[in-house]
């Protein structure tokens, strides 16, 4: 090693440059020559000079070399714009398609998987799509928009899940589809073979794990209820097409009902039940459904009344095998429906709680008017859902394991008094288990799913709906916060909502617009809709409307917001007329009538059943439109 006394400065240079308060060369040189003594400098024959930037740049690597490799001793000495964690640059957002060719649409409820996922609920079987660095998407806008063109998005030969915009031609109406996608999915509308499901039912309901089924069900049971929490609302009175009692201002009305012959339960007071069971047997005249027998009972169990009726019209058809109803049995009856109407009214207050099953198509009979009913087949669910109801034979038996309606086998028909007794037991039972027992439990309100894993404090979603309003209102639970439902008559309205509610904590939203859906597909339309109707000769004027909604829309949002457009393409008019051509037969079937004279178009065989799912395959053809915004 040199003794020059520099070589020596440099080296101790080297070993405590994490002293130094930054890395400028000029300022490493001047810290070198300070190291040096004075009398080292005076002895030698020339000052020693280091000017030239390119053996500064050179000292400085030595330097940075050696110190790396020497441990550091003092934290608080550490150059902090050096060793403090440097600021990550946030990520940004990104999805890539993985789907492959394939006839089979991707099912609807991958879209739905894919809202949960971005909120960090975890999914199973999530491989069509890649997200990445999620967590930085800041809104999801999730929007309807039924009746797209049908021919523009089959037109194609490509059986791929994944089309791109360039294979069809978009016209310049709807032009938001081809500027801000580069492919659209072949998608299907959720259902079975020969049905359909409500798409909105669908988005905003998400499936329970076993757990938190369980705990649901206990949950449910350690909260005791009454009768009362059963009793069907004003809404679902509508809903099951019960008979409506009048409001007292609308006079004409009720005078109308009274000189049809029906009636209204007074309130009076009486000792005993409030509570009643009632069942009836009907007969046929003529198409007509005619009442032959009554049965009431208490809460006890007590036969309160049980008699037959004779009707005014002529009986065509007795239905022995279902109602247990002869001609013999009638034939010394002279009880009338108006006296049946005139004793239930001094047996049953209008205070009084009525229990049935499907009590609308006894009470609508009788022509009574009754507000307060709990009804088994609405407060128990059939195994697919609404609108299937389950029968009460087999609410009987899997609930109550008791067998009921045996007489169908041999001819003696059902028993009124029996009926009326397993729905009475079955209410007991149902208050007994909590509001949850008998019902499907296998999904949650998809905003409560989000809210309840999402971590991010003051989260709401923001759904903005043309449901019924008081209908809606009931449905959700408004002390769990967990969304704010605003409702719409329009699609100006939904683009005006959405404007002025939107915000950074409105990160899911919910939406449809309809208009068009309204126009081409023929659905049923809310009352309260007062947009464009029965508008099909201006179709670009639709398409140019529901475009500009769009931009709108997707003008608001922020950037990496994800927009998801969703749209059922097929017209689900033929499956409807198929479905009620097999309705009417069982319908028919079931009442023990002669199906062999029925004509071909009203008959139902294999044919007719293949066709069904055709129209269905094709009322389920949906498209989807996902893009993340740059």
């Amino acid at each position: 090693m040199s003794d020059d006394p520099l070589s020596k400065s440099t080296a101790r240079l080297s070993i405590s440059t994490f002293d130094v308060e930054n890395d400028n060369p000029r300022i490493q040189v001047k810290e070198l020559l300070n190291n040096i003594g004075a009398s080292e400098l005076s002895r030698r024959d020339s000052v020693v000079s280091i000017t030239s930037m390119e053996e500064i740049e050179k000292t400085n690597e030595r330097m940075k070399r050696r110190r790396s490799s020497v441990p550091i001793f003092n934290d608080e000495k550490r150059n902090k714009s050096d060793s403090g964690p440097k600021k990550k640059k946030k990520k940004k957002p990104s999805l890539t398609f993985k789907l492959e060719s394939t006839e089979k649409r991707l099912p609807f409820h991958c879209l739905r998987d894919l809202v949960l996922k971005i909120f960090n609920v975890n999914v199973s079987k999530f491989n069509w799509l890649r997200l990445e660095n999620e967590a930085h998407i800041p809104n999801v806008v999730f929007c309807m928009t039924p009746g797209l063109p049908y021919d523009i998005f089959t037109n194609f030969k490509e059986n791929d899940q994944l089309i791109p915009m360039e294979s069809i031609e978009i016209p310049q109406s709807l032009e938001f589809f081809n500027k801000q996608f580069s492919h659209f999915i072949n998608t299907s509308c959720p259902g079975g073979k020969d049905s359909i499901f409500p798409p909105l039912q669908a988005i905003s309901n998400a499936p329970l794990t076993k757990r938190e089924k369980q705990e649901l069900l206990d949950k449910s049971k350690a909260n005791s209820i009454t009768i009362h929490d059963l009793l069907l609302t004003a809404e679902q009175l509508i809903q099951h097409n019960y008979p409506v009692i009048r409001k007292p201002e609308e006079v004409d009305l009720i005078t109308e009902d009274e000189a049809e012959g029906w009636v209204v339960t007074k309130s009076f007071e009486h000792e005993g039940s409030h509570i009643f069971a009632l069942d009836c047997e009907f007969c046929d005249a003529n198409g007509v459904k005619v009442l032959t027998r009554i049965s009431l009972i208490n809460f006890q169990g007590e036969v309160v009344h049980d008699s037959y009726v004779k009707p005014e019209l002529e009986i065509t058809d007795y239905l022995t095998k279902y109602s247990g109803i002869t001609e013999e049995l009638l034939k010394d009856v002279t009880t009338t429906l108006k006296d049946i109407q005139e004793k239930i009214l001094t047996l049953v207050s209008k205070d009084d709680i009525l229990v049935g099953h499907s009590l609308e198509s006894d009470l609508n009979v009788m022509k009574i008017k009754h507000d307060k009913i709990v009804d088994t087949s609405v407060i128990y669910e059939h195994v697919r859902g609404p609108p299937s109801k389950p029968s009460l034979r087999w609410l009987s038996s899997k609930f109550l394991n008791r067998s009921i309606q045996d007489g169908e086998e041999n001819g003696e028909g059902h028993s009124s008094v029996e009926d009326a007794q397993a729905c009475l037991d079955l209410v007991k039972l149902k208050i007994a288990e909590g509001k949850c027992f008998g019902v499907n439990i296998g999904e949650i309100s998809l905003f409560k799913k989000i809210s309840n894993d999402i971590s991010s404090e003051g989260f709401k979603s923001l759904w903005i709906n043309y449901s019924d309003h008081k209908y809606q209102e009931s449905y959700h639970e408004p002390s769990e916060n967990m969304v704010d439902v605003e409702y719409v008559n329009n699609d100006d309205e939904v683009v005006e909502k959405f404007l002025t509610h939107f915000n950074d904590s409105r990160r899911f939203t919910l939406l449809s617009l309809r208009e068009l859906e309204f126009n081409v597909l023929n659905p049923n339309i809310p009352e309260h809709y007062n947009g464009v109707r029965d508008d099909k000769e201006n179709l670009v004027q639709l398409h140019e409307k529901l475009n500009r909604r769009l931009e709108t829309i997707y003008e608001r949002l922020p950037a990496n917001s994800l927009m998801i457009v969703y749209s059922i393409i097929g017209n689900p008019k033929e499956m409807f007329r198929l479905q009620g051509i097999r309705k009417q037969f069982q319908k028919l079937e079931r009442e023990g009538r002669d199906i062999t004279k029925l004509p071909s178009e009203e008959s139902w065989d294999f044919d007719k059943l293949q066709e069904l799912y055709e129209a269905t395959n094709n009322a389920k053809k949906s498209v989807t439109f996902i893009k993340l915004k740059e």
